[in-house]
């Protein structure tokens, strides 16, 4: 997580203190701060917003000023407005009026507080009496590309009178962003503030987490003093940020807040789903019994899929998994994810070949839908499509056995004496070659570097088979077999034709 420090807050308060001084001189001060080390643009600076957009911050209008300046949250697109407008101000050939002077310094020391506020992340530690609390939830870019219908940010603010609203947005088109309120009593919710300003009066382990969410939470005391803290969208079991994440659910009885944590549950959380899929072309006696089913459980935490192929018989696959199975089906709670289509009847042409599907979704409230149709994207739900990408990806980590393997029943470990044969390949389904090799650690499909051709140059194949061979019994005499140089390297993958 980016984290300013002390030295940079200290600069943007001195600057600020600067320009709103009684008789501050824009000219003057707009030099100085230029002649500043830390008023210098870095790279991440110089990448944001254009000289135009800067400029144009300053030139809103003032009921339009505060709004806009509240709304940036990007410390360096604030310095680039404050150097920007500095400049332009040191250039200047014509004198200030005084109302002009007083609009530019009132303007960059309002500027330089929003910014030295944002540095102040995570630098001072709470002190007071909490009276209100806004938290800002937002899930990380790639999480609402996967499920758009999914809240994307959440702005949660609670007051000390048990009020709170919840303003949501997800990407999801045509869904506009949604409000809602809630109410708890005084005592719940001074309990709850009293939680939250205990927790960040005192010192914290940042935890730095790849690729979750963030969390920005303003925390304002009876005094009228803002302090900020900045975190990631992560908690471990009973850790200070899923604590408060559960008690903030608890007091207002919502689920679904993204909170600290981001572990929310969906409103209309799945209990059981059935998918049966049957081939039009079965038998009238078959006619009533599918083909392909599975099921998924979530109070069990189980997945059966069977695999119905007429007279051959039948394969019947049994999962047990139940976080990674209840963590999948969380994000797809909503009653209205499971709806078809909506195609003018007449508009698809028939295929006898399509097989037919019958959907049955139960949720915990003991309520169901069922969907029949074509078992195809046409007539499937939309985030079908995402729900099996999901599940075949967490059930192909649990099929990975190796009792099937040949790799593992048809290979002899190596006996004393015995010499490593290697076949190898230098394009798929190609002729193969043998190769010698010491290093035991070999095994079909790895890339190797070998010498090939009549001068030796090196070259990228795969091997295709490890063998062992007494010194009388080898396929190709040692003197003429030539050795594996090296397991191919990310490099070698690049450099070597």
């Amino acid at each position: 997580m980016e984290r300013f420090f002390q030295k940079e807050y200290n600069f943007m308060e001195h600057w600020r203190t600067a320009f709103a001084a009684d008789g501050a001189q824009g000219i003057e001060l707009a030099k100085a701060y230029l002649q500043q080390p830390s008023a210098r643009l870095s790279d991440e600076e110089l990448e944001a917003p254009s000289t135009e957009e800067t400029v144009s911050l300053l030139q809103e209008a003032p009921d339009s000023f505060q709004k806009r300046l509240d709304q940036i949250d990007n410390v360096y697109e604030l310095q680039a407005t404050i150097y920007t407008h500095c400049t332009i101000l040191a250039e200047r050939k014509i004198p200030l009026s005084a109302e002009e002077n007083h609009q530019y310094c009132f303007r960059l020391e309002q500027i330089l507080k929003r910014a030295a506020y944002l540095c102040s992340q995570n630098l001072f530690l709470f002190q007071g009496t909490l009276q209100s609390m806004r938290l800002r939830s937002e899930e990380e870019f790639f999480h609402a590309i996967l499920f758009p219908w999914e809240d994307r940010c959440q702005v949660l603010t609670v007051d000390q009178t048990g009020h709170a609203s919840l303003h949501s947005q997800s990407r999801e088109k045509g869904v506009p962003q949604q409000t809602r309120t809630y109410t708890a009593s005084p005592t719940a919710v001074r309990h709850l503030l009293d939680e939250v300003a205990a927790s960040f009066a005192a010192e914290r382990e940042d935890l730095c987490v790849y690729d979750v969410g963030t969390w920005e939470l303003e925390l304002t005391n009876t005094e009228g003093h803002v302090y900020l803290f900045k975190g990631y969208l992560y908690g471990e079991s009973d850790d200070i940020q899923t604590r408060l994440s559960e008690l903030l659910r608890e007091t207002f009885g919502c689920k679904s807040l993204l909170a600290f944590d981001g572990n929310c549950q969906p409103e209309d959380a799945i209990r059981y789903l059935k998918l049966e899929c049957r081939n039009p072309d079965t038998q009238a006696a078959d006619s009533m019994q599918p083909n392909e089913w599975f099921t998924l459980d979530n109070d069990t935490g189980t997945v059966e899929w069977v695999n119905q192929r007429y007279n051959y018989g039948r394969s019947l696959h049994h999962y047990e998994f139940s976080d990674s199975l209840n963590h999948i089906l969380r994000h797809f709670g909503k009653r209205r994810l499971f709806q078809q289509p909506k195609i003018p009847s007449g508009e698809l042409i028939s295929y006898t070949e399509v097989p037919l599907y019958t959907m049955t979704v139960e949720f915990v409230d003991g309520t169901r839908q069922v969907l029949t149709g074509h078992y195809d994207k046409s007539e499937l739900p939309e985030c079908f499509e995402t729900l099996l990408k999901l599940l075949t990806t967490s059930l192909c980590h649990l099929d990975n056995g190796n009792m099937l393997d040949p790799a593992t029943y048809s290979r002899a470990r190596r006996r004393q004496g015995q010499l490593i044969y290697c076949s190898v390949s230098f394009h798929d389904g190609g002729k193969t070659y043998y190769y010698r090799t010491d290093d035991d650690s070999f095994h079909p499909g790895n890339k190797v570097v070998v010498p090939a051709g009549k001068d030796s140059h090196p070259a990228l194949a795969k091997i295709e088979k490890v063998e062992y061979f007494a010194p009388q019994e080898v396929p190709f005499p040692v003197e003429q077999t030539k050795c594996i140089l090296r397991r191919a390297s990310s490099q070698d993958l690049v450099d070597i034709p």
